[in-house]
């Protein structure tokens, strides 16, 4: 089973011209596959919606198409010409997945990402920030949704850390700090920091793919150039 989907003004790879049916568009194309894992229709599915996003905060004309039933999941971007085309280094660095934690200031883990659910960039409305406020006034942060344990985990963690710091890590990397309240209530955890949208939704990206129950990898590449009309 496949399934493809088109975001935004996508034109079909193959236009037809004249009798002669010669295929006059150029594309970048790469495919990613799980790694030794056989992932059901969800978890594919969820694999597409994270490439989806990251694809989406670069080109605004791409296609995605999903096979089910040999999972793969392919983007395909519209060029104009071989200077434009889509490098391979690009192309992997959409399947990186990080592993996010949140440890305290000795180093100590808290809440290991094996507790996140899902992550997600949201937007809100600020006056006072300058160097994040980009897209009218809006900036970003990252949230964190946890599953039951990992709520009763932060919730312990901020009695016993009552105003200290809590780092959040992505790998190896601190890349945020929360102030710990006395007993937070149990819910979901936010990155503090205010972000550009496009770095909130790259970081969501990448822990998501590092929740996934497997890693994807890119298979392939191809840059298809016409040659001039």
């Amino acid at each position: 089973m496949k399934k493809s989907v088109v975001i935004g003004l996508v034109f079909a790879a193959l236009l037809l011209t004249g009798c002669l049916g010669r295929n006059v568009s150029s594309f970048s194309e790469a495919c990613f596959v799980p790694v030794d894992y056989s992932p059901d229709f969800a978890e594919l599915e969820w694999a597409s919606e994270i490439l989806d996003v990251y694809a989406g905060l670069y080109f605004s004309e791409y296609t995605i198409t999903v096979d089910f039933d040999d999972p793969t999941v392919c983007v395909r971007v519209p060029i104009k010409d071989k200077a434009s085309a889509v490098s391979e280094n690009f192309w992997q660095s959409m399947a990186v997945p990080a592993q996010v934690t949140f440890k305290d200031a000795d180093g100590n883990i808290l809440l290991s990402g094996s507790h996140v659910k899902r992550a997600k960039a949201v937007g809100y409305t600020t006056q006072g920030t300058e160097a994040y406020q980009a897209e009218n006034g809006r900036v970003y942060m990252v949230q964190f949704m946890l599953d039951e344990e990992g709520e009763k985990l932060f919730s312990d963690a901020t009695k016993e850390l009552a105003f200290s710091e809590i780092g959040i890590y992505l790998d190896d990397t601190l890349v945020s700090f929360l102030l710990a309240f006395d007993g937070s209530p149990a819910g979901d955890v936010f990155l503090s920091k205010p972000l550009a949208r496009e770095d909130a939704e790259k970081i969501a990206c990448r822990v998501n793919l590092g929740l996934l129950p497997f890693q994807m990898v890119l298979s392939a590449t191809v840059n298809a150039i016409s040659p001039p009309a």
